[in-house]
């Protein structure tokens, strides 16, 4: 019998005004795609405040989420090198930047050494709490709770955070005010346009309910990102360094036979958890772009 959408979810694409069509259910989470332009979303969606404990930056327990924030983000220092000097081909002055999505500040920390006066906003108390604490200017809020003056920043980093704002529509009118003219905007979100999000279908390791509840493709983010005054510069699928112990703990949450999920577990526990191996699976794709 074909999937069918409930009345009471029934909803238009806040890209481009399309209608959405049921795609697939995933646990107890419906996800809906465009017709027209392929933007998926959950439906209805979750309260996303609920979801970013401390379970989530340490844990996982919930099936989501990270063992070890800050040990599967060291692994990414020279992945976000390598992104801060795309932003500064943008914007070669290093003067105010803001990261949507800071958790506790790690790559806060890593623009601030660069010589960034950076700053952070963060939905989880607790994260933010956490990054306060080692001394960086992370703000609990979201884009909706916060209000910038515009022309505030010359920079704003999106690193895998777009895909979990309920309405990322609204999300990127705000950071357009936020940014000044010639600003540099720079994002990081999985790309269900990729031949691996194609494949695994509903199986793809990014389709991750509560926790992802907008996916794009590059083909809509840059049309989304050019009607709301940006000229997109770079698109590109994102390597990105990952411990073993994370590789395995996704992997687990993919495989349904448990004996394999044992045998992962303690991979993942083993020495062999701490390596750090790069990764490019093509299924994440970075966009800079320019305020006009």
């Amino acid at each position: 019998m074909a999937d069918t959408l409930p009345e009471t979810v029934r909803m238009m694409c806040e890209v481009c005004s399309a209608p959405m069509i049921p795609l697939f259910s995933k646990k107890e989470y419906r996800y809906v795609r465009c017709g027209a332009c392929g933007f998926v979303c959950i439906a209805p969606v979750p309260d996303p405040r609920s979801v970013y404990g401390k379970d989530y930056f340490l844990g996982a327990e919930h099936g989501y989420g990270y063992v070890d924030y800050d040990e599967d983000k060291a692994a990414m220092k020279p992945v976000f090198e390598r992104c801060l000097a795309m932003v500064e081909e943008v914007r070669p002055i290093r003067g105010k930047l803001l990261d949507v999505g800071a958790a506790n500040g790690y790559f806060v920390g890593v623009a601030n050494a660069r010589g960034w006066d950076a700053e952070g906003i963060e939905i989880s108390s607790y994260a933010a709490e956490e990054g306060r604490r080692r001394g960086l200017a992370i703000q609990t809020g979201t884009l909706e709770d916060i209000s910038f003056p515009d022309g505030t920043f010359d920079a704003v980093t999106m690193f895998d955070v777009l895909e979990h704002i309920p309405h990322p529509v609204s999300a990127v009118r705000a950071v357009t005010r936020m940014l000044r003219p010639g600003g540099a905007l720079l994002i990081n979100t999985p790309d269900t346009g990729s031949l691996v999000a194609r494949m695994f279908g509903k199986r793809w390791h990014l389709y991750v309910p509560p926790e992802h509840l907008a996916l794009f493709n590059a083909e809509n983010l840059t049309k989304l990102l050019w009607s709301e005054g940006f000229e997109v510069l770079r698109v590109r699928h994102l390597g990105k360094t990952f411990t073993v112990r994370y590789i395995i703990d996704t992997l687990g949450r993919q495989v349904c036979i448990p004996v394999a999920s044992r045998v992962l577990g303690s991979l993942g526990r083993s020495r062999l958890g701490d390596l750090r191996v790069p990764l490019n699976l093509g299924d994440n794709m970075l966009l800079v772009a320019r305020k006009l």
